[in-house]
C-alpha cells in the first residue's frame, strides 16, 4: 500500500500513523512529541554530518538489550556538540517506565529508529526535506501551535531587507521564527547572520521549540525557559532590555495571571504608558514587545479584539500609543483560527521611526477557507492583505487609510467596524415564490386550527 503513495501529504499521514501506533495507545500526543523529536534531531545531525555518524552508529545497536540507555547516551553527546540543543534532554530519558520494561521497552525504540532509517520516509542522501515536513505536521494538533497561514503572513509582513535579529517573546513552538528565517532566506538566500531569540514558559513547550528550530537548520537560535514578563531574559544591562529588528508574537490570549505585581516596579520601565489590567495580561506583551525593539524595529502581534477598544488603562495606554506614531496597521482576521481558541483576533503592527502618520485598516475576516473544523487564509487572501499593507491602498468594505484625527474622534477606540464598513450583500427576493410559499403555510395553519377544533370537541 505505501508503494502507491505518490503524495507527500499522504506520505506524512503514513508515517505519523505508523510510529504512533508503534506506542500502542501507551502515550499521548505531547509525550510522543517528546520522544520522537530527539530522534529526529540524531536523524537530522547525522544527515548533516556524515563524518559523525550518531544516528547510524546507534542504529546498529537497535537488537541489542540496553538500547535505551545507548539512546540516552548519543542524546547527551548530540546537545555537547551543539551549543543550541543543550539542557534539553536533561529531562528526557528512553530508560523510561512509559516505555515499557524489558524487552517491549527495547521493542518500542527499535521499531521507532527502523521507521526513521526507513529511506522511503527518510533518503539516506543527505535531504531531510521530508524529516522537516513530518515535523512540521507533528505540531498542527498542538495547543502551542500558531497556524502556518498565520505564521506565513506575520514573517511576510515584518521580515524586509536589512532585518537580521528576530524575537518571539511567547515561542511556543518555535514555529513563527522558522517561518520568519524561511522569509528572510527567500529575500536573499546567502544571508546567514541573522539570529533567532525566542522566550517560552513552559519547559516541555521550550525543549520542543529548541528541537524544531534544530530540525529546520536554524542553529543561531536562543530559546530560553521562563516568564517574560516577569522575568525576561534577554537583557543589554541589568536595567535594559536587548533590542530587536523585528518582534513577532502570538502571545497568550487575556491571561490573568501575567506579573500585574511586577509590573508596579518593573526595572525595565516597560509600563510607563501605564499598568494593563490586572486581568488581561495582552497590553503586558504588547508594552513588552514595544520596549524590545530597536530604534527602527517592526513587529507584530496577533490579538484578541478586546484590545482593540477596552477602556480603563487599557485605553489610556492605546491613546498613548497612537498619540505617539507607533502603531502602523490593525488587520482583522477570521474566527477559527487556532486550536486552543474560536475568537476573531487581530494582527496589530507597530514601528519604531515611522515615516507616515496613519494607520491602515484591513478587514480580511471573511477571506477564509474551512479546513477540517478549523478556517485558513488562503494563498491568494494571503496576498491580498500583504498588498494591500504595503501599498497602503484603500479598497471599498476591505481597507481604510486613517488619519490620527479620525482615530480620536473615535476616541482611540480601533474597532475595525467603525474604519472599513461591511458589505451586506441584497438577497434578490422572488415574489411568486414567497406567494407560493405563503400558500402552503396558510394552509398547513388551516389544517392545524381544524385538527385542534376536533379534539377540543372531544372533551366537552
Amino acid at each position: 500500500m505505501i508503494m502507491k503513495i505518490i503524495n507527500s501529504d499522504e506520505l506524512i499521514k503514513v508515517f505519523n500513523y505508523n510510529a504512533f501506533e508503534i506506542f500502542d495507545g501507551a502515550i499521548d500526543h505531547r509525550d510522543f512529541l517528546k520522544y520522537i523529536l530527539p530522534l529526529f534531531c540524531l536523524k537530522h545531525y547525522s544527515c548533516i554530518n556524515k563524518d559523525d555518524d550518531l544516528f547510524y552508529n546507534l542504529y546498529n545497536y537497535k537488537d541489542e538489550s540496553n538500547l535505551s540507555c545507548r539512546v540516552d547516551e548519543s542524546l547527551k553527546i548530540l546537545s555537547e556538540k551543539n551549543e543550541c540543543l543543550r539542557g534539553v534532554f536533561n529531562h528526557i530519558s528512553y530508560d523510561n517506565i512509559k516505555f515499557g520494561n524489558g524487552e517491549n521497552k527495547n521493542s518500542i525504540l527499535s521499531k521507532l529508529l527502523s521507521i526513521i532509517d526507513d529511506p522511503f520516509f527518510f533518503p539516506h542522501n543527505g535531504d531531510d526535506d521530508k524529516l522537516i515536513k513530518i515535523c512540521d505536521s507533528l505540531l498542527i494538533d498542538t495547543d502551542f501551535y500558531t497556524p502556518k497561514c498565520v505564521s506565513s503572513l506575520l514573517s511576510k509582513l515584518i521580515v524586509v531587507d536589512g532585518v537580521n535579529s528576530f524575537y518571539d517573546p511567547a515561542c511556543g513552538s518555535g514555529s513563527i521564527l522558522v517561518e520568519c528565517a524561511n522569509q528572510l532566506h527567500e529575500l536573499d538566500s546567502e544571508n546567514e547572520g541573522y539570529e533567532l531569540y525566542g522566550q517560552e514558559i513552559m519547559r516541555d513547550t521550550w525543549s520542543i521549540a529548541k528541537m524544531n528550530l534544530f530540525v529546520h537548520g536554524e542553529y543561531n537560535s536562543y530559546i530560553e525557559i521562563g516568564n517574560t514578563i516577569t522575568e525576561p531574559k534577554f537583557l543589554d544591562s541589568h536595567t535594559s532590555l536587548k533590542k530587536f529588528d523585528a518582534i513577532v508574537s502570538v502571545p497568550p490570549f487575556s491571561i490573568s495571571n501575567w506579573g500585574h505585581e511586577t509590573a508596579l516596579n518593573d526595572q525595565f520601565n516597560r509600563f510607563d504608558r501605564g499598568i494593563p489590567s490586572r486581568t488581561k495580561g495582552d497590553y503586558a506583551f504588547i508594552l513588552h514587545m514595544i520596549k524590545s525593539l530597536s530604534n527602527t524595529g517592526s513587529m507584530a502581534i496577533v490579538v484578541p479584539h478586546g484590545v482593540l477598544f477596552r477602556m480603563g488603562s487599557e485605553g489610556d495606554i492605546r491613546k498613548s500609543l497612537i498619540n505617539d506614531n507607533i502603531l502602523d496597521a490593525v488587520i482583522g482576521l477570521p474566527e477559527k483560527m487556532f486550536n486552543n481558541t474560536v475568537i476573531p483576533v487581530a494582527i496589530l503592527i507597530f514601528k519604531k521611526n515611522k515615516k507616515n502618520k496613519n494607520v491602515i485598516f484591513i478587514d480580511s475576516s471573511n477571506d477564509f477557507k474551512l479546513n477540517k473544523n478549523k478556517n485558513e487564509i488562503d494563498s491568494k487572501s494571503l496576498d491580498k492583505i500583504i498588498e494591500t499593507y504595503f501599498d497602503r491602498e484603500v479598497i471599498d468594505w476591505y481597507s481604510h487609510v486613517s488619519d490620527v484625527n479620525e482615530i480620536i474622534n473615535n476616541d482611540y477606540n480601533l474597532n475595525i467596524s467603525r474604519y472599513v464598513n461591511k458589505l451586506i450583500e441584497e438577497k434578490k427576493v422572488n415574489l411568486h415564490s414567497l406567494y407560493e410559499d405563503r400558500i402552503i403555510l396558510k394552509n398547513t395553519l388551516d389544517n392545524l386550527e381544524f385538527k385542534m377544533s376536533d379534539m377540543i370537541k372531544t372533551f366537552k
